[in-house]
């Protein structure tokens, strides 16, 4: 839990820039926060969860800490819910990696939080087959798709 305290929380708006977003995963962040979701209490980025690599026998600090960043893997967004926490994924287009992306970062983060907390996880694109949505839908996952690019529902 000490892990999650100590996240860099942010205001569920929209700011300038993310940490590590390309562009277009800012236009559709931007997008999806437009929206208005009402459960959102703050957020954090590019939030770390797992051990990563073994790190190698170095012995300065700030190579261990830098090592363990860079090898870990890195959760787009998480908010924190009045029931618990939900893990965002942003890509263009939704596809079965990032369906495996949160089911790992779920994992992961769920040993970093008090057992039974509640994790939802969310996919935020601008297309995605009908084939990803009914099969996200089946293990509950949402996906809030932008339409930006190619307009249209």
């Amino acid at each position: 839990m000490d892990v999650i305290n100590n996240l860099r929380w942010y205001e569920p708006i929209i700011y300038s820039k993310y940490p590590h977003f390309p562009v277009f995963h800012k236009v559709l962040w931007d997008y999806y926060l437009n929206s208005k979701p009402p459960d959102l209490l703050r957020i954090a980025y590019d939030v770390c969860v797992g051990q990563g690599r073994e790190v190698p026998p170095v012995t300065n600090q700030d190579l261990i800490n830098d090592w363990k960043y860079l090898t870990s893997f890195k959760i787009d967004a998480l908010a924190e819910l009045s029931d618990g926490y939900r893990i965002y994924e942003i890509k263009t287009h939704a596809n079965p990696e990032s369906v495996g992306q949160l089911i790992i970062y779920k994992s992961l983060l769920s040993c970093m939080l008090q057992p039974g907390t509640h994790i939802e996880m969310s996919i935020i694109c601008d297309s995605s087959h009908p084939d990803m949505i009914r099969a996200c839908e089946n293990h509950g996952i949402e996906i809030f798709i932008c339409n930006i690019l190619f307009g249209g529902a």
